[in-house]
Formats: C-alpha cells, structure tokens, sequence
C-alpha cells in the first residue's frame, strides 16, 4: 500500500470519526433538552398505570411495570421525574450492551495478534458504542417510557454473545449464560419476543451445530444450547404465566 493510498484512508477515517463525534454530541445534547419530557404515546401511560397496581393481563409481561414502579419510588425521594431515572437507566444499559457487541464483532474481525487488547482498541469500540447509542431512532428508544430500549440492549448483548460463540475457538460457558439471562429479561418485558426471539436463537445455533457435528464435544455443545434455549423459554414461562392475569381488561384473548 503507497503512501497516498494511505493518506486517504487516514483522511477517511478522520472525516468518518468527526461524524460519528458530531453525532454522538448531538444525540448528548438531545438528552440533556429532553431528561424530564415524556412521548405522548398511550402505552406509556398504561405502562405507569400497570406499575401502580401490578396487574397485568396476557399482553404485557410484569418486569417493566415493575422497573417503572422503582423508578417511580426512589424518584419520590429525589428532586426529579420518574421518567428521568427510567431514561438514564435505559441510556446506561444502551451504552454497555452497544459497548459488548462492538467489542464482540472487534474480537471477530481482527485477529488477536493485530489488536493485542490494546488501550486504543477498546477506547475506539467503546467509542462505536456511544455512536450506536446516539443513533436517533435508539435515542428515542431509550427516552420514552416503551420497552424497546430494554428489549434492544438484551438483543444486542444476545448477539454479542452469539458472535463470540460462532467466532471463537474456546467456547466459553459464560456467554451461554448471558444468552440466557438476555432471553430471560427479553422474554418477561416483551410477550412477542418469546416466539421471535426463540426461533432467531434455534437458529443460530442450529447452524453453530452442524457446523461442530463432527467435533469431540459435540455432545457438550448440544447440551449447552438446549440448556441457553430451554431455560431462558421454560422460566420466562413460568413467571409470565403465574403474574399474567389473562382477559383482566377485557382485551381481544391471544390464541
């Protein structure tokens, strides 16, 4: 590579890195205006309804009520919003699960020996993360009273895991357990997500199976993805179905 061709992927990077700045002051800047203001959309409102009286019926899982009504309490004894606490706590959340699946996809496309764990390549995916955070749509996201921020962080670090589990050599026990507990939060804080999410998981690892068929630890493998899937679905189960009260407000019943 001559000297010019590398002079312009510098100058690219440079130029790329100062929108990604520029976004991320925007996307800070945005939060600061908008810490106490609400979206006026009517699931919020029901959300804070349902956190006052914990009673939910098939369509809403209890673990955001729940989170909303902590908020609520501990905002009760702070001169500021419940609303502000439920954003910081989304954006925070954001923050490090972007932060984890920069690092993964990193780790995935750089061998070992170029990053070395460097200082600068982790400063330069927890720099990434802040930019995936300031995106828009997912400032947005985590500045409303809804459950598609928290339902995106889990998303995010679910993938995060995948990738290092599809990517690595060494299988690490851990990352199935963070799948789990991902799935676990995704499935008690989104109904719709037990059937999506759970399909999007057979997936992934059904093809991460095929792929090791012919390895010694085949056997260990199949049992850690069928543990990851069986008990993040089995307990989100079980907890939805004993805090659900289903037709409770008269709702079109789901078949």
């Amino acid at each position: 590579m001559n000297k010019k061709t590398l002079s312009v992927r510098k100058l690219l990077i440079m130029i790329l890195g100062l929108l990604m700045a520029v976004q991320i002051f925007l996307g800070f800047a945005w939060m600061a205006v908008n810490l106490a203001n609400i979206p006026l959309f009517g699931d919020s409102t029901e959300y804070y309804q349902l956190s006052q009286t914990l009673q939910v019926d098939e369509y809403r899982p209890l673990l955001y009520p729940v989170l909303t009504r902590i908020a609520d309490r501990v905002a009760s004894h702070l001169p500021l919003e419940y609303q502000t606490l439920v954003y910081v706590g989304q954006t925070l959340l954001c923050i490090l699960s972007a932060f984890f699946l920069t690092e993964q996809v990193g780790h995935f496309l750089f061998p070992p020996k170029s990053q070395k764990k460097s200082r600068a390549f982790h400063l330069i995916m927890f720099f990434t993360g802040l930019y995936i955070t300031c995106i828009p749509m997912i400032t947005f996201m985590n500045f409303s009273v809804l459950t598609d921020s928290i339902a995106a962080s889990m998303l995010m670090l679910t993938i995060g895991s995948l990738i290092r589990i599809l990517g690595s050599p060494d299988e690490n026990k851990k990352y199935f357990l963070l799948i789990t507990l991902s799935m676990l939060v995704e499935y008690t804080i989104r109904a719709d997500r037990l059937y999506t999410c759970t399909l999007f998981l057979i997936i992934a690892f059904g093809g991460w199976l095929i792929k090791k068929r012919h390895e010694p630890l085949f056997r260990k493998y199949l049992l850690l993805t069928l543990a990851t899937v069986l008990v993040s679905t089995g307990a989100a189960t079980a907890i939805n179905k004993s805090t659900q009260q289903p037709g409770l407000y008269g709702r079109i019943p789901i078949t």
